[in-house]
């Protein structure tokens, strides 16, 4: 949890215990106003940071912070207009012993992006650069707290994607362009290059699949949807306008070549990658925006979030659903839906803005049981 006290203008980290609702460790003074907060996979470690870039987005495609209440349904994007460059700062701890790894390291501009990987444990910052214009990527050791090693990109990062053995990293910048870079871990010291050019246009949502061999991106405003080959980026491979309305979400398949998408009106999709026919092979439609989607970690299911605050998780080989949440707000804002490591349970997030007040809600859905609120 953090709580921002307002007689004293500081932020207070604190670790609770959700089951029996009492803090373990905390309050822990940052000494700045933190925007964003987010675990490691392994639970293993927490990342804080400030001054993101205003992107226009829901945490369910990248950290907002705290710009939630500046977003609409139609203004959502993974680039836009950027916040006066003003430097981010990262704190990142570890959970076990509240000890601060990373202790407010100052940052050349905002914050893009973060990512964790593992084998070790890396944290990978995307964001502006020191140069004006330019963007950074830095690797962080969160053994040693120490710089790994950084990378240049020609326009701020505003977006990150890895692949399934975390060697590749798919960039989005600032000028709706995408960029993949290879994380060399072999011989030591570790790298970081770019493994292709800039490509794509006037990009609003972007995926790499789990090889590391293609992407997947959007355009802006737009039902268009093209899948990208990394050894030839000059064309995309093909490309569709099968959705009624802009893309709403990208996500590849944690295993397989497929991916998933949607869209304002709705509609998904399920499409094989390297497929014949360039239509899914799966298609649903729901009764209002789609606004999150997610595959489960064995690649079994496929869970959707509308506006409306329906949540469903359907059997991606078939399409049939096998869960459903609806417990409606007026209208779902931004949302986040997520499966646990297992499998077994539906993660849902929904905020909504009633009367000028932000409301949210979390929802815990065991898939065989009906669904019981956590907060």
């Amino acid at each position: 949890g953090v709580s921002l006290p307002e007689d004293r203008g500081l932020n207070e980290l604190s670790f609770w215990d959700t089951v029996q609702a009492n803090r373990i460790a905390g309050p822990i003074d940052l000494g700045a106003e933190a925007e964003y907060g987010r675990f490691s996979p392994d639970g293993r470690f927490l990342v804080v940071c400030r001054s993101l870039i205003k992107t226009g987005v829901g945490p369910n495609v990248m950290p907002a912070g705290g710009r939630l209440e500046r977003n609409t349904p139609s203004e959502r994007q993974i680039y836009g207009e950027l916040v006066p460059k003003e430097p981010g700062q990262v704190w990142c701890f570890e959970v076990a012993t509240a000890k601060a790894v990373l202790n407010g390291v100052t940052q050349a501009g905002s914050i893009g992006d973060l990512m964790f990987l593992s084998d070790p444990p890396r944290l990978l910052v995307g964001g502006q650069g020191t140069e004006e214009g330019t963007g950074t990527l830095q690797l962080w050791n969160l053994e040693s707290g120490e710089l790994v090693t950084s990378g240049t990109l020609v326009s701020p990062v505003s977006h990150l994607r890895m692949n399934r053995d975390q060697s590749r990293i798919l960039c989005v910048v600032n000028q709706g362009l995408v960029q993949v870079w290879a994380r060399e871990r072999e011989p030591e010291p570790e790298k970081l290059k770019p493994a292709s050019g800039l490509f794509g246009s006037a990009v609003g949502h972007a995926d790499i699949s789990a090889d590391g061999h293609n992407v997947v991106t959007s355009e802006l405003h737009s039902s268009m949807i093209s899948v990208w080959a990394l050894n030839n980026t000059a064309e995309p491979l093909w490309s569709a306008e099968w959705h009624p309305g802009k893309i709403s979400a990208l996500t590849f398949h944690p295993e397989q070549p497929r991916f998933g998408s949607t869209c304002n009106q709705g509609r998904v999709g399920i499409w094989e990658l390297n497929g014949e026919r360039h239509e899914p092979v799966i298609q649903r439609d729901e009764k209002a925006e789609a606004l999150d989607v997610g595959w489960s970690p064995d690649g079994r299911l496929f869970a959707v979030l509308t506006s409306n605050g329906r949540s469903q998780a359907f059997d991606a080989t078939n399409g049939r659903p096998v869960s459903t949440i609806h417990q409606p707000l007026l209208s779902v804002l931004v949302g986040t839906v997520e499966f646990t490591a297992d499998s077994q349970q539906l993660i849902v997030h929904e905020s909504s803005d009633l009367m000028q007040q932000s409301t949210g809600r979390y929802w815990l859905r065991d898939l065989s049981t009906d669904p019981r609120p956590v907060d």
